[in-house]
């Protein structure tokens, strides 16, 4: 695991903080999703707003910029726009696991 991980710091010098912030905020969109499923196991659909709402954060941040995109003070919105789709999609892709093994 630990040549896995140097491997990639290496493809990417200089990133690997924002690579950090990106994989804790998938893990914990995760976790959420998870704990949502436990709590509200009669509501199907609770454990899908965690990474509907991600989703809905990431698009406002990047819609918010859309004028300014190619700008370098614009680069904060679309490092969370990145960010939070991603932790989104894993949170829903997550949820669905849950509920096919569920099932």
């Amino acid at each position: 695991m630990g040549k896995l991980l140097s491997k990639i710091t290496e493809i990417f010098p200089g990133n690997t903080e924002y690579m950090g912030i990106a994989l804790i905020m998938i893990g914990v969109a995760i976790f959420i999703t998870l704990v949502l499923n436990f709590v509200a196991r009669k509501l199907k659909f609770v454990k899908y707003l965690p990474g509907i709402l991600l989703i809905f954060i990431g698009l406002f941040s990047i819609f918010s910029v859309i004028d300014n995109l190619f700008d370098p003070a614009s680069l904060n919105n679309i490092f969370i726009f990145i960010t939070c789709v991603a932790a989104g999609l894993a949170s829903i892709l997550f949820a669905l696991i849950i509920g096919i093994l569920s099932d």
